[in-house]
């Protein structure tokens, strides 16, 4: 129900932004965007060997993120942006003992970031990001059960470079922690990660 309402308010926001910049509003403009990132780091959660003898690593912060949301500019240096992702590493394929299966760590990140333009090009900025659940999961000849995670705040850092108007490239680092979900003593597993994107900006 949260992702459901947190992709609602998304949506709602995008053709707020969409009538707004329409319409002209003085001082601030609103403009929906879209990305598309590859992320690197965390802890390890767990690992594949195929029967060709390559092994790949599932980690904490890996390793395909897809967001959508709002970029708010005011009539400054200064803008806001508040996105919901969705954040996976899934692996499939065949085991050695030649069964398919499936290994999956996946979470809904929310973001709420500032950023400040150097120039016309490049900006940075950082904020919060809220990961909501956070879940492993496993199926097939590839089965080690399902586990949850609690909800987890990080921070985040960012540069962004606009190539054109619409589109930019970004590189960030993201700290977060994720526990297990109903074990209050459970060791904490780290989501940190660094990450590439490319976003396009409407409007």
């Amino acid at each position: 129900m949260k992702k459901i309402i947190l992709a609602a308010a998304v949506l709602a926001l995008s053709a707020s932004a969409q009538a707004q910049s329409d319409t002209g509003g003085p001082g601030v403009q609103l403009r929906p965007f879209v990305g598309l990132g590859l992320t690197w780091g965390g802890d390890k959660l767990d690992s594949v060997e195929f029967e060709d003898g390559y092994s790949t690593t599932i980690r904490a912060g890996g390793l395909i993120d897809v967001k959508a949301g709002v970029d708010v500019h005011f009539d400054s240096p200064f803008s806001a942006q508040i996105s919901v992702g969705y954040h996976f590493q899934t692996v499939r394929g065949e085991t050695r003992h030649g069964d398919d299966g499936r290994k999956t760590f996946d979470r809904y990140p929310v973001e709420v970031l500032g950023h400040w333009d150097l120039n016309d090009q490049w900006r940075i900025g950082g904020g919060l990001r809220w990961s909501q659940n956070a879940k492993f999961s496993s199926s097939g000849a590839l089965d080690v059960g399902n586990v949850e995670f609690d909800s987890s705040t990080g921070a985040v850092i960012e540069g962004e470079y606009f190539m054109t108007r619409a589109i930019a490239l970004k590189l960030r680092a993201v700290h977060e922690k994720f526990t297990l979900k109903g074990y209050s003593t459970a060791p904490e597993y780290d989501g940190s990660h660094v990450g590439f994107y490319v976003s396009y900006y409407f409007n």
